[in-house]
């Protein structure tokens, strides 16, 4: 897939996460506001700008799809949220403010971790270290953020808990699969 596609397929990514998010966000059904609750935590936007920085795969362009992902997903969570509450754009006031600054100055980072998942290790040391460590990035911090800044009541947080311990497993039990895989040829 060329380079563009690949962008305007992260940027796709982001407006459908960011319009169901607002939608999950205003949900009358306890399933839903639920879901709405682990969605809109940190770690699930932080996840975006990964998502968008590993489809686009290369660096430089992940940087730029981190950054943009989290603004375009911001933008359409804000203009589907306002919508569907029947209110003024502007009516975010501060908060959108604050979260498109944290957007525009985290998200690149993380878009450049994302292009990492798939890589190898640093010149043929440490195998693999580098698309590991990318890899953790999101389930890591969705454990640290259950402890520090938890997302809602006790329910969401234990269910963010948990599935962030599993997909730290499964990450490392990846990762140590194919480092005993034997090599082709």
């Amino acid at each position: 897939m060329v380079p563009s596609r690949r962008l305007l397929s992260a940027l796709a990514l982001a407006v459908v996460f960011g319009t169901l998010n607002a939608f999950l966000d205003g949900a009358a059904a306890a399933p839903l506001r639920f879901a709405g609750v682990v969605l809109n935590a940190g770690f699930a936007w932080a996840g975006l700008a990964v998502a968008a920085g590993a489809v686009v795969r290369t660096p430089r362009l992940a940087v730029v799809a981190g950054g943009l992902a989290a603004t375009v997903g911001l933008s359409a969570f804000y203009v589907v949220d306002a919508l569907v509450r029947d209110v003024p754009v502007s009516s975010a006031g501060d908060g959108a403010v604050f979260w498109f600054a944290a957007g525009l100055l985290l998200c690149p980072a993380l878009g450049f971790a994302g292009s990492q998942i798939r890589r190898p290790g640093v010149r043929g040391l440490l195998p693999g270290v580098r698309g590991l460590l990318a890899a953790l990035v999101v389930p890591v911090g969705a454990a640290v953020e259950v402890v520090v800044l938890p997302p809602g009541p006790d329910p969401v947080r234990w269910t963010v808990g948990s599935a962030a311990v599993l997909a730290v497993a499964a990450v490392l039990r990846a990762h140590r699969r194919r480092e005993v895989s034997p090599a082709p040829g």
